[in-house]
């Protein structure tokens, strides 16, 4: 669904020659690996297109969306000046396709070469891993054409995106079997930075900064979970002078459950994420992108935020200084290897409605700083209660971190231990309505030359047997509870990881499956080592669509029948083997 207000200020603001330079800079792509559809551009934008329609869509195929928009947001202060990049919609940029370059080197040339963004998957890499040496082979363009390195002669930093260096010689050359190190079974990997152009979103100072996103997700049977999910692993690289204090990393998300104008939100604060979910029993008046009866949830949750300072301790869980209830890495045994989680969650209110303009949309970059750090507008910290700012007559005189916890924060983690009755969007007598929520992690210090990383992902979860809205919102924190343990051990029901793609250091560790009779009618056996724990077969076409997920039922020797599909050539692949089959009826 298009957003009403958004297009009518759009209408004022984004004319004809800003949308021609809005083209001539960026570029997006979508997943549509799993039972999501969902866009990002290459300068960190999620979701909607240039039309301003939503493409976070649930399940795929349906016309449903859940986000209308999303992005992350960065912000510090040196010597008492904000720094900070931000982005909302495509009013105005703050983020720029590319790395960092010498200034003089943001040519028309420069933006020729990097604007662009690079989608793979997991079968793409396979596929290549064993044929990368035979004649005849065409490599996928997206694996040719990994940004590996960037020209250090333009001030440029040698090493960019991540990948597996098979020959070890220091130099991306995928012709000799290197490979871009990806997460998931599908990604799209983008480069953006802060210092390209002015902040005409924010009018922030710059912070000279350089992002690697990656979107990704999976395509597991054994997991709804999963293939309800989409994932975002960004790297920050710090490449100015400039040591920033008091540095938040946000991330805003514009929920839009179905119809956009009947929506609330809220944060829960125990598992680390903001959600938004249906303010009415039923989503709409009936339209084909509404859901209807049983509106379902939709998270953004904060799996790893900012690192944490080093203070020489082993950090505890709780609520006392340098401790968390969400974080990761905490109560380990390890010394300095906390990552923060989600420390605040700020909801302000667009669109219309019957708001104070401090609780609005951001306009000038002390708004946004004051949202990443939990102020309003005018300065006044985030109270609990009501709608959160001290003018409202429902509101405490207690100052909080988290807007909407409802009964998420047992042990007071967001009021300074003082237990607080529930607070949500329900029994403070709110009116549904199109809402946006900021959650952020910080503070931390940013050095000069240092990385911070930051994992997200969205979780959907709807159920049509229990009443709304508490029958989604409990199956959405089941499902959001199940994904921090997978993301803590790193694994997933389908053997893959969260960190990535693992190195494959010899082709003959991918295992050759011998498949016969081949060529065949569709009708035809594999071999496989079984003490390679394979588990499941996948057929692919030649395009690399799954065609078949077979579960493994008799070791060493399986009969697979694709006998009601096209002639073709067709890939089969195990955990750890690969090989090709030709139909030919």
């Amino acid at each position: 669904m298009k957003k009403i207000f958004t297009i009518v200020v759009a209408t004022l603001i984004f004319n004809l020659a800003n949308a021609q330079f809005f083209i001539n800079f960026l570029k997006s792509d979508t997943l549509v690996v799993n039972n999501v559809k969902s866009r990002i551009w290459n300068n960190n934008l999620y979701s909607f297109d240039l039309y301003q329609s939503a493409s976070h869509e649930v399940p795929i195929g349906s016309g449903k969306h859940t986000i209308f928009a999303g992005s992350l947001w960065i912000g510090g202060k040196n010597n008492n000046q904000i720094h900070l990049a931000a982005q909302q919609y495509l009013m105005g940029l703050d983020l720029y396709p590319g790395p960092i370059s010498d200034s003089v080197h943001y040519t028309s040339s420069y933006d020729s070469t990097w604007r662009k963004i690079w989608k793979v998957s997991r079968q793409d890499i396979l596929y290549h891993v064993s044929n990368f040496w035979q004649s005849g082979y065409a490599m996928p363009n997206s694996i040719l054409t990994w940004p590996a390195h960037g020209n250090t002669a333009l001030g440029q930093s040698s090493n960019l995106a991540p990948y597996v260096d098979y020959n070890n010689n220091g130099i991306y050359d995928p012709q000799n079997g290197d490979y871009p190190l990806i997460r998931g079974d599908e990604c799209i990997y983008f480069i953006c930075n802060d210092d390209r152009g002015s902040h005409n979103e924010t009018n922030c100072n710059k912070l000279k900064i350089e992002i690697h996103g990656m979107q990704y997700a999976y395509n597991c049977a054994q997991s709804s979970l999963l293939n309800d999910a989409i994932f975002l692993h960004y790297d920050i690289y710090n490449r100015s002078t400039f040591t920033y204090d008091s540095t938040f990393i946000g991330y805003f998300t514009d929920f839009d459950i179905g119809f956009s104008a009947d929506d609330f939100v809220g944060t829960h604060v125990s598992k680390g994420y903001i959600y938004g979910y249906n303010g009415n029993a039923v989503d709409g008046t009936g339209a084909p992108y509404q859901y209807g009866p049983f509106p379902p949830a939709q998270a953004t949750v904060f799996l790893k935020g900012a690192k944490q300072d080093a203070d020489g301790f082993d950090n505890s869980f709780g609520i006392s200084a340098g401790q968390s209830v969400n974080g990761y890495g905490y109560s380990d045994g390890i010394i300095d290897n906390e990552y923060r989680g989600l420390d605040f969650s700020f909801a302000y209110y667009n669109n219309g409605g019957i708001y104070s303009t401090v609780m609005s949309t951001p306009i000038v970059c002390s708004d946004y700083y004051n949202y990443l750090t939990n102020k309003w507008k005018d300065g006044t910290p985030l109270y609990y209660g009501g709608t959160g700012h001290i003018s409202n007559p429902n509101t405490t005189d207690t100052i909080c971190k988290f807007s909407f916890p409802g009964n998420s924060d047992p042990l007071g983690f967001g009021t300074n231990g003082i237990i607080m009755p529930p607070w949500d969007e329900f029994n403070s007598n709110n009116i549904p309505y199109d809402r946006r929520i900021l959650g952020s992690s910080g503070p931390f210090t940013f050095q000069p030359g240092q990385k911070q990383t930051f994992d997200i992902a969205f979780v959907y979860a709807r159920d049509t047997i229990n009443a709304w809205p508490q029958g989604s919102l409990n199956l959405l924190e089941l499902r959001v509870d199940s994904l921090r343990q997978m993301f803590i051990q790193d694994n997933t029901p389908c053997g893959l990881s969260f960190s990535g793609i693992k190195q494959i250091n010899d082709v003959a560790t991918l295992k050759k499956l011998h498949i016969y009779p081949n060529p065949n009618n569709g009708v035809f056996r594999i071999q496989f080592t079984p003490y390679l724990n394979e588990k499941s077969i996948y057929v692919y076409d030649s395009v690399g669509k799954l065609v078949l997920n077979k579960v493994i039922e008799n070791l060493g020797d399986e009969q697979v029948d694709l006998s009601a599909i096209d002639n073709g050539v067709y890939y089969i692949k195990t955990l750890n083997s690969f090989g090709k089959v030709v139909i030919s009826k």
